[in-house]
C-alpha cells in the first residue's frame, strides 16, 4: 500500500472569511483512507525532536483499523507514545475518512 501527501493549495481554512479555495479532487478507491492531521500533530515534540510527517505516514501504514475513528485513535496514540505524555498543547487534531473495501 502506498501513501501520498496532498500539499496545501491555499490559505488555511477559516483564516479569512472571504477567502475562496480551489481544491483538487482525489478519488478514494475501495479500501483507501484519507487522514488529515493538524500542524499540532506534526509539530508535537519529545525533547527537541518533532513527530514529523514521516512518523504520521508510518503511523498510518502500521495502523490496524476498520473505521475512521480507530485510525484517528491510533494516530493520536502514536503521538502520545512519542511524547511520553498526553498531548496538552493546542491544535492536536486528526480527521479520517475510510472507504470500505466492499463499497463500489
Amino acid at each position: 500500500e502506498s501513501t501520498e501527501q496532498l500539499p496545501a493549495t491555499g490559505l488555511p481554512l477559516g483564516l479569512f472569511s472571504h477567502a475562496t479555495h480551489d481544491a483538487p479532487t482525489v478519488a478514494l478507491e475501495p479500501g483507501a483512507s484519507l487522514l488529515v492531521v493538524s500542524r499540532g500533530i506534526v509539530e508535537s515534540k519529545c525533547k527537541s525532536e518533532e513527530f514529523g510527517m514521516e512518523r504520521v505516514e508510518s503511523a498510518l501504514q502500521r495502523a490496524n483499523f476498520t473505521s475512521a475513528r480507530e485510525l484517528c485513535i491510533s494516530v493520536l496514540s502514536n503521538v502520545q507514545q512519542f511524547m511520553c505524555t498526553p498531548p496538552t498543547h493546542n491544535d492536536v487534531t486528526a480527521l479520517a475518512l475510510v472507504r470500505n473495501r466492499d463499497q463500489a
